[in-house]
C-alpha cells in the first residue's frame, strides 16, 4: 500500500490528510485512496477557512444526513446550501466508514458501477456523477473532474 507523504501541502493540510489517510488506508487500495484523497481535497477546498463542513461536522466529503440506521454514528449536522443537512460524525473514523459505504453504492440510474471500483479519475468522476453525489447542473461534471484531476496531480499520484 502506497502511503502519501503530502509534501506539496501546508502543515495543517498534511496533518488532516494524514488523519484521513490513516482512517481509509485499511479499506482502500492505493488507487482508490488517491481518488478519495483528491475528493476530500476538493470538497474541503484543501481545508480552507471558508470550508466549515469538515470543521463543524467531522465530515470531509460533504456527506448528507439521511437519518437511517445504516448511517452509523452520525447525527444531523449543519445546514447545507441545498436546504438539507450534512451528517455530523463523532470521529474521522466514523466519517471514513460512512464514506466507504457511499463509495460502495451503485444507484439505479448508474449503469457503469460503484465509485469504489473506478479504474481512473475520470471513471471515478463518472460514477460519482451517476450516483448523484454532486450537482447535475450543466458543466458541474466537467468542473468536478477538472478539480479532482488538479488535486490528484498535487498528491503526486
Amino acid at each position: 500500500m502506497k502511503k502519501f507523504t503530502f509534501d506539496n501541502f501546508t502543515d495543517k493540510s498534511k496533518i488532516l490528510l494524514s488523519i484521513i489517510q490513516n482512517n481509509l488506508i485499511d479499506q482502500l487500495n492505493s488507487k482508490q485512496l488517491s481518488f478519495a484523497l483528491s475528493q476530500v481535497l476538493l470538497e474541503t477546498g484543501n481545508f480552507s477557512k471558508s470550508s466549515t463542513v469538515y470543521k463543524e461536522n467531522n465530515n470531509f466529503s460533504g456527506i448528507k444526513w439521511i437519518n437511517k440506521p445504516y448511517q452509523k454514528n452520525a447525527i444531523k449536522g449543519s445546514l447545507s446550501p441545498e436546504g438539507n443537512y450534512y451528517a455530523k460524525f463523532n470521529t474521522p473514523e466514523d466519517w471514513a466508514n460512512d464514506y466507504i459505504r457511499i463509495l460502495s453504492l451503485k444507484r439505479s440510474k448508474n449503469t457503469i458501477g460503484r465509485p469504489i471500483d473506478a479504474e481512473n479519475i475520470e471513471d471515478f468522476n463518472n460514477r460519482l456523477y451517476l450516483n448523484s453525489y454532486y450537482s447535475t447542473l450543466p458543466g458541474a461534471k466537467e468542473m468536478y473532474l477538472k478539480n479532482l484531476q488538479f488535486w490528484l496531480k498535487k498528491l503526486g499520484s
